[in-house]
């Protein structure tokens, strides 16, 4: 049986904060209507996230304390990154890729305790995993030597970027111990890791399908 491992969606269409100069509100403004644009058809508007992304830069100059800005152009470079997977693009889905890193980074060196950073940053890294999980399943059956090296290449790359994962998640759920994705990720991180906190996750995930709260974090 094939593996499997669902994506997680990063949605970068996040209120940002209305507190910030006039000048910063119009570019903020500005990049918002790029985002609705490209929303109506994300196949064929790309064009309009590399806009947004250039008025979030922008932005971010004029006031570097938002910590919202850095987050949503992170999201937003992922996005080109998934846009340019989807096309075979691999040199510039390498260049999105590191930027989105970067920006992640950069709102985590503001705040090392911001949610939508760590979160986020888990999710870049748990769907590099899903999407070389989607290769492997995608190989042709090949029982060679050269066939089966080249599966275990692919496992370990999988392992690596849960492993990368795994401390944003964990520190997601210190901060949110009832975001069910979060929760979701490090049930699968865990699993496929074989470690027994898989079903602390587990349990934690029934009490939230069962419409209860968890009332304390499980990591500190």
């Amino acid at each position: 049986m094939k593996n499997k491992l669902i994506f997680i969606v990063v949605a970068f269409f996040c209120v940002l904060s209305s507190s910030v100069a006039q000048d910063v509100d119009s570019v903020i403004e500005l990049a918002n209507k790029e985002l609705a644009n490209y929303a109506i058809d994300p196949v064929k508007n790309v064009a309009n996230l590399e806009r947004a992304s250039q008025l979030i830069e922008e932005a971010i100059k004029m006031e570097p304390e938002n910590i919202g800005l850095n987050v949503t152009l992170g999201d937003i470079y992922y996005n080109l990154y998934q846009s340019a997977i989807k096309g075979n693009d691999e040199i510039n889905a390498t260049a999105y890729l590191d930027n989105a890193k970067k920006s992640y980074a950069d709102a985590l060196l503001k705040d090392p305790n911001n949610f939508d950073a760590n979160y986020s940053m888990g999710a870049l890294y748990y769907n590099k995993a899903a999407y070389s999980t989607q290769q492997m399943n995608e190989l042709p059956e090949d029982f060679s030597t050269n066939g089966l090296k080249k599966i275990q290449v692919i496992k370990n790359e999988i392992m690596d970027s849960f492993d990368k994962a795994l401390p944003y998640f964990k520190k997601s759920e210190s901060i949110n111990p009832n975001h069910l994705k979060t929760l979701t990720a490090l049930f699968e991180i865990y699993s496929r890791k074989e470690d027994d906190t898989s079903l602390e996750m587990k349990k934690r995930l029934d009490i939230m399908i069962a419409g209860g709260k968890n009332q304390t974090s499980y990591f500190k």
